[in-house]
């Protein structure tokens, strides 16, 4: 009875834990990452402070995508820290100082970046997927190939990232393709109610004309004569 004391304590101080700390505005996906370091993990941590001073001073980045979605979390926690305590909270501070490089980043996070999200709803960044080039996919020599991402800020000056491709109705393929499908729209809702479709018409068609040909002799031989006065005419023209 008094170890289920001690858990129900141990839960309810877990959930107090919880509360203390802001929940960040969008869903983290925890699973591994291929991002080996030479220098081990703490390669791997300077490598993602100077992604996340980057993103903070230019707003929008390109890299791979691993690192730049592990980097968008400790992003995110860092303007929601900022974003709920203030600079004058002495963690939050230290938090700041570790992890931008550039310490007049720390200015821009609570004087510009604190007032931007303010009344945000949303997570304050953003991930896009960017298409792979040419050379990566077609080179021999780049067997490890990342595909690569672009990280930004939301609210940053830079024009918006395309995200829908717009569908162009009226484009020469697209206009070919409707027709297709409207015919073999016609074609199912024709054969269903017992009618010929239009292929089926065209050799009912075609096979008739074969047999009136085959039962009427005479109509070859008046085909054949004409084609050998056609070609008497010609020559005697040349």
């Amino acid at each position: 009875m008094a170890g289920k004391n001690v858990g129900d304590y141990f839960v309810l101080e877990a959930l107090r834990t919880t509360k203390l700390i802001p929940k960040i505005k969008y869903r983290l996906k925890y699973r591994p990452r291929n991002m080996g370091n030479p220098e081990g993990p703490y390669g791997r941590i300077k490598q993602l402070r100077a992604t996340v001073t980057a993103l903070l001073k230019h707003e929008r980045i390109e890299l791979n995508y691993q690192r730049a979605d592990e980097a968008r979390g400790y992003a995110e926690r860092l303007i929601m820290e900022a974003l709920t305590n203030g600079d004058r909270h002495q963690p939050t501070m230290e938090l700041a100082d570790f992890w931008l490089e550039e310490k007049q980043l720390i200015h821009k996070l609570f004087k510009v970046l604190v007032p931007r999200y303010q009344n945000s709803c949303e997570s304050f960044t953003a991930l896009h997927m960017l298409p792979m080039g040419v050379s990566a996919t077609l080179s021999e020599k780049n067997t490890h190939v990342y595909p690569q991402a672009l990280l930004e800020l939301k609210g940053n000056p830079f024009p918006s990232v395309p995200t829908k491709k717009e569908i162009n109705k009226n484009s020469l393929t697209n206009i070919l393709v409707e027709e297709a499908m409207k015919e073999i729209r016609y074609a199912k809702v024709e054969k269903q109610e017992g009618q010929p479709t239009p292929e089926e018409s065209f050799h009912q068609t075609v096979s008739s004309i074969i047999q009136q040909e085959k039962k009427s002799p005479g109509n070859l031989d008046n085909g054949t004569s004409h084609a050998s006065f056609s070609k008497q005419n010609v020559d005697s023209n040349f």
